[in-house]
């Protein structure tokens, strides 16, 4: 378990203060969704091992952002937020990411002088979003880890198209009718999937941010082996990509998806669906399903 490998990171300070709580800074991505995302994994990795505390940084997006949630997801995790860029900023998750580096720098240096001996840093999780941020876990000489909030599957094609950027030179924009072998399917994949992606002009922004997860001590991925098993294995076929280690699925059964207009909807068509239908389902925008 994820957990358990991030623990192993800190045994031996473990072992010579076995009173002192493990602390795991979580930097989460401007936007809501993400956020739940992060809250919802780090009380996860609370529930699996209670030597664990965190602190989870929210870089707010807009200064009207509801830091409002559910008490279950707050109840056992401490939460710093920090003041949003102006609004004529643009709000790119990527750009705002790299405007609020060093207000985030600011507060994980905060919380490191008042951590104490009784509660040591252990860790720092960096959300999909803010693997530009890797580097604080360095200054403050803890191991870095990136929360990807997709699955498995996900997260190879995307390591895989920015390898094949960097590594083979190929531009993905070039062609758009043919198949692309990637590590995470058994059979090949038609383009044209991605086409949407790939044709705005932020793409080698984000194969940017997938190249930095390479240098993170291990992968956070909302995934299950049961699951995603062909996906999962076919991580370890490049040597350059840190252990991936599924903490999944993160998923929130109540709360805010009831609230949802179309709830009722999508459930009465779920119901209405013959047995042994096959569904697929995505984790959407507002962080879980």
């Amino acid at each position: 378990e994820a957990s358990v490998q991030i623990l192993s990171e800190k045994r031996k300070m473990s072992r010579e203060n076995k009173a002192a709580e493990l602390l795991l800074i979580v930097i989460a991505s401007p936007g809501r969704g993400h956020l739940l995302a992060a809250l919802e994994m780090a009380n996860s990795v609370i529930k699996r091992d209670h030597r664990f505390s965190v602190t989870v940084i929210n870089p707010r997006l807009y200064s009207s952002d509801d830091d409002r949630f559910p008490p279950e997801l707050i109840s056992h995790v401490a939460f710093v937020s920090i003041e949003p860029p102006p609004e004529s900023a643009d709000k790119h998750p990527l750009l705002v990411s790299a405007s609020q580096k060093e207000n985030v720098r600011t507060e994980v240096l905060k919380i490191v002088r008042n951590s104490g001996p009784d509660r040591r840093p252990c860790g720092l999780i960096v959300d999909l979003f803010s693997s530009n941020m890797i580097d604080i876990a360095d200054e403050i000489s803890v191991p870095s880890y990136v929360f990807y909030t997709c699955g498995a599957s996900a997260l190879r094609t995307v390591l895989h198209f920015q390898a094949l950027r960097d590594s083979r030179g190929e531009d993905l924009k070039q062609n758009f009718d043919r198949e692309i072998d990637s590590p995470s399917y058994k059979t090949p994949m038609p383009a044209k999937l991605v086409e949407t992606i790939f044709s705005q002009g932020d793409a080698d922004m984000f194969l940017d941010q997938y190249k930095r997860f390479r240098e993170s001590r291990g992968i956070l991925v909302n995934s299950v082996p049961e699951f995603e098993s062909h996906a999962l294995n076919s991580f370890a076929s490049d040597g350059t990509i840190p252990p991936v280690l599924p903490v999944g699925p993160v998923i929130h059964m109540e709360g805010e998806t009831e609230k949802n207009c179309h709830y009722d909807d999508v459930m009465t068509w779920l119901d209405e669906q013959p047995e042994s239908s096959v569904v697929f389902l995505c984790f959407g925008s507002a962080g879980w399903f």
